[in-house]
């Protein structure tokens, strides 16, 4: 066994040469960015956990402001509380004066509120961070009582007046909150939401639209004009002093845009989606229970030490969440307020997703496409009227001949197989130079399964997996049509240890890693395969979801629900087979299948090619509570969930 082991250890070690060479393999598909560098380790163990926050009110939230130093919230009675950002909601303080909104700069040092359409100020901040006393900024002016929004920064206050004209805050410092005078500035349309961070102001407009504004500078601290920007419907957006803007649409999608600088106010890149399904929901409490635990406890030590029946509760299940705000801080993290009430945190670490289109040709987009299939030379594609092609990766796009209608299609690392008419056909002669390849080979069927024929294929490295028509699995050890050297065609070994007929079958690309699913879209793993047994010895039942299509890399197994949402199993090692824990992803799509590389490519219902980047940022430079910490909270709270 400890042979074996070292043999598959090499293996792997020559399989990640090949994959490095492969030319679908672009870098650029996923990224870190943060204050401090997320590692592969971190992203898996922390990222995307979301903790609820208790807060202090008995009725419902209305609004959340988070900085350095306060975590602020407002309820719907006008009651204002604010904790430290230690204590994470631990221990609340009752601020006198009521407020329909609170407002705060990234540091914490100049804090507005917003009461009957008057805005104050927060006075005696040096002293306490939660300061003293509240003044009115607005009473005796032209502007009193007509004020529904605001937004503070270190240098300025905004605000947005009744009938959606802005207002700017001259002379406003740290050691000066309350500024000097109110000045208009100019509007292109009527605003119902402003943010602001280090000289960076973002606008948005009922309709969803979101400006920018540009011409900020020392001597002009409103800055010159207004400037639409392309981005995704908007409700509310906010700003943290690291150049991240986090935006919740219409929808209630949150995403976030990296680059925000003055000089480069709508920041560059892609808008990456977050996907906030995992947020807890009162009718799961295990849910709540291990998303405490596990940021406190670091993620990765807890999942170490939960049994498959207890880690399986912690999956995320499809809620629909509606925010009604968003707070950031680039030292603290990010929280989210809830319709209903339930205040949720991200204390380190965030994952973005985004989609480009397989091909920037405009005909490619504008094609319909039924199958896909991605090799070490290219993808595979079949057009809407059966058409096979072959998409090079430099995005010139082959058509191949063949003879009938392709049902089925898998690709390896070195070969594609395909099946039209009931017969199997393996893509001979594909290179860097050629990656179209040059002819087709026939693949001999065992009796059995001519008899019964093909509802699925899967090829590894080495080794083929089939499903026939009664759901029974076939192995096979060879993905050549015949064996080098003696020209004899390998077997095909039929498994009777299926729990339940199978619907389909994934094998990663160094083919340790074998997963599939039933007809009743129960999901199963295949264990202790190895080098010296590549077969392996019986079927694991997954827990907690169901899906009907699946797709392995190395290390990684994505499926897709019976409605179509993309799930990623997270955490599998060769001593953990099933992983820790799904993740939902976002969107929705007919078919899935992941490159030799791992790069995960998907096929829409609109039958659109599109392949995933992801992009993971920290969102705090709190490395995350401790032990002690867990239990010292306990204590305090006096509360535990059974």
């Amino acid at each position: 066994q400890s042979s074996n082991q070292t043999k598959l250890q090499q293996q792997k070690q020559t399989m990640k040469g090949r994959l490095a060479a492969f030319p679908h393999r672009r870098d650029s598909t996923s990224s870190v960015e943060s204050l401090e560098d997320v590692s592969q380790e971190e992203t898996i163990a922390g990222a995307d956990i979301w903790v609820p926050i208790p807060h202090p009110s008995r009725t419902h939230l209305r609004s959340v402001c988070l900085s350095e130093e306060l975590l602020w919230v407002v309820d719907i009675r006008g009651m204002v509380f604010c904790t430290t950002t230690e204590s994470k909601g631990r221990d609340w303080e009752m601020i006198p004066r009521s407020m329909e909104q609170i407002t705060s700069s990234s540091s914490g040092k100049v804090v507005w509120g917003l009461h009957h359409q008057n805005a104050y100020v927060r006075l005696g901040i040096g002293m306490n961070p939660a300061g003293s006393t509240w003044r009115n900024m607005t009473k005796g002016t032209t502007i009193a009582h007509k004020i529904k929004h605001i937004a503070a920064d270190e240098n300025g206050v905004w605000a947005i007046k009744m009938d959606g004209q802005v207002l700017f805050r001259k002379g406003v410092t740290e050691g000066n909150p309350e500024g000097r005078v109110w000045q208009e500035v100019g509007y292109p349309a009527g605003f119902t939401h402003v943010a602001c961070c280090n000289e960076t102001i973002w606008a948005i407009t009922s309709s969803g639209k979101v400006f920018i504004r540009y011409g900020i500078t020392p001597t002009s601290p409103s800055g010159k004009k207004w400037i639409e920007v392309k981005a995704p419907k908007l409700m509310m957006v906010a700003l943290t002093s690291n150049g991240v803007v986090w935006g919740v649409d219409q929808e209630s999608q949150m995403g976030f845009r990296c680059g925000i600088t003055r000089k480069r106010p709508q920041g560059k890149g892609p808008w990456w989606e977050v996907s906030i399904s995992a947020l807890t929901h009162p009718s799961s409490p295990y849910n709540s229970l291990w998303q405490v635990m596990s940021t406190e406890l670091g993620g990765r030590q807890l999942f170490a030490s939960l049994p498959p029946s207890v880690s399986s509760l912690v999956t995320s299940h499809p809620v629909h969440h509606k925010l009604v705000a968003i707070s950031a801080s680039a030292k603290i993290g990010v929280v989210l307020l809830e319709a209903g009430s339930e205040l949720h945190a991200c204390w380190r670490s965030v994952t973005g997703y985004h989609y480009t289109s397989a091909c920037r040709d405009g005909v490619f987009q504008l094609t319909t496409w039924t199958k896909l299939v991605v090799g070490s030379t290219a993808l595979w594609l079949v057009r809407d009227d059966g058409e096979l092609y072959c998409l090079t990766h430099e995005d010139k796009l082959i058509r191949i001949e063949y003879s009938g209608d392709i049902s089925l299609m898998a690709a390896s690392p070195s070969v594609l197989w395909a099946v039209f008419n009931d017969i199997v056909w393996s893509r001979q002669g594909m290179t860097a130079e050629v990656p179209e390849g040059i002819s087709w080979d026939y693949i001999e069927l065992s009796t059995l399964l001519q008899e019964r024929k093909l509802r699925h294929i899967a090829c590894g490295n080495r080794a083929v997996w089939a499903i026939d028509s009664t759901g029974v699995p076939h192995f096979r050890f060879g993905v050549h049509a015949r064996e080098p050297g003696t020209g004899m065609s390998p077997a095909w070994v039929p498994l009777d240890d299926n729990p339940d007929p199978l619907l389909r079958i994934t094998v990663s690309p160094d083919d340790w890693l074998v997963w599939a699913c039933g007809e009743n879209y129960n999901v199963y793993v295949r264990i202790a395969v190895t080098q010296g047994f590549p077969v392996g010895t019986a079927w694991e039942l997954v827990q907690s979801e169901r899906a009907k299509e699946l797709c392995a890399s190395s290390g990684k197994v994505y499926a897709l629900t019976p409605s179509g949402e993309l799930l990623c199993r997270f955490g599998i090692t060769e001593s953990n087979l099933q992983g820790y824990y799904w993740r939902r992803m976002p969107g929705k799509y007919a078919y899935i299948t992941t490159s030799p590389s791992g790069d995960l490519w998907t096929l829409d219902e609109k039958g659109q090619v599109w392949k995933q980047e992801w992009k993971a940022i920290a969102v705090s430079q709190d490395p995350g509570a401790s032990r002690s910490e867990l239990e010292m909270s306990m204590v305090v709270d006096h509360t535990w969930e059974v």
